[in-house]
């Protein structure tokens, strides 16, 4: 959904997009919104889930802890930039992180603050925003589909839509720096 410029998405997904002009906009929102902004999709592949697998416990077991990590998603996103813009420019603390959430992060078991901003600074990679693990996995699958990926920030709120060469060009423009 933050590559994709999809009609019927747009008004749902503004709030989203947002933030990569000004990350701390997710804070402007009570913390519920974070969930159920991605809830209704985790519900659907949830009862779909449950219908195709009622048969397969451990396929079932394994939807479901799918669904349940995708409806956090956007906790461990927002988590991520608290800790990124955890002091203020003057150095004085905004917001509190507790360690067990740092600890979380640091070992990549939910998304990690550092990896998550190479996606802020490029646009074009680490698209998962519940773990940093599984960002490679979704870049590769996005390589391997050859699904077509945007830009957006700073471009007036319309998706520019890129190649895969110009997407690695940015790619290894940030890597050189």
């Amino acid at each position: 959904m933050d590559t994709f410029d999809i009609f019927f998405l747009r008004d749902y997904h503004k709030y989203f997009r947002i933030h990569h002009d000004n990350p701390l906009s997710m804070e402007e929102r009570p913390f519920i919104i974070s969930i159920a902004e991605i809830l209704p999709v985790g519900i659907s592949l949830g009862i779909i889930s449950s219908y195709l697998f009622v048969k397969y416990p451990l396929v079932l077991l394994t939807s479901i802890i799918a669904n349940i990590i995708m409806c956090s998603a956007q906790i461990a996103h927002r988590l991520a930039h608290r800790r990124t813009h955890e002091y203020d420019e003057n150095g004085n603390k905004q917001y509190h992180i507790p360690d067990f959430i740092k600890f979380l992060q640091d070992k990549n078991i939910i998304l990690n603050n550092k990896e998550h901003r190479k996606h802020h600074l490029t646009e074009v990679m680490n698209y998962c925003i519940s773990n940093s693990n599984t960002s490679i996995l979704l870049d590769k699958l996005i390589d391997i589909l050859q699904l077509p990926i945007s830009t957006y920030k700073n471009s007036n709120n319309i998706h520019t839509h890129i190649s895969t060469s110009e997407k690695y060009n940015v790619i290894n423009k940030y890597l050189s720096t």
